[in-house]
């Protein structure tokens, strides 16, 4: 399904998408997966950028209060 939105947003006027992703730097399955859609966006001429979202482990803590979590 995600990559089907990213393929849509492509051929769209749209120039900018942030999404996120639980990457698990341990797992080379993970890692093959953001590769394949950095080249989704890249060989369409985007540029791609990886940013780490970070909070203290107290507000994790916080946020972490539903099943959703």
């Amino acid at each position: 399904m995600r990559e089907i939105i990213f393929e849509e947003f492509i051929a769209s006027e749209n120039y900018r998408l942030i999404f996120t992703y639980m990457w698990d730097f341990d797992q080379k399955s993970d890692w093959d997966y953001v590769e394949h859609v950095t080249n989704i966006f890249r060989k369409n001429g985007a540029d791609v950028y990886y940013i780490e979202l970070v909070a203290p482990q107290v507000i994790r803590l916080q946020r972490n209060v539903t099943e959703n979590r």
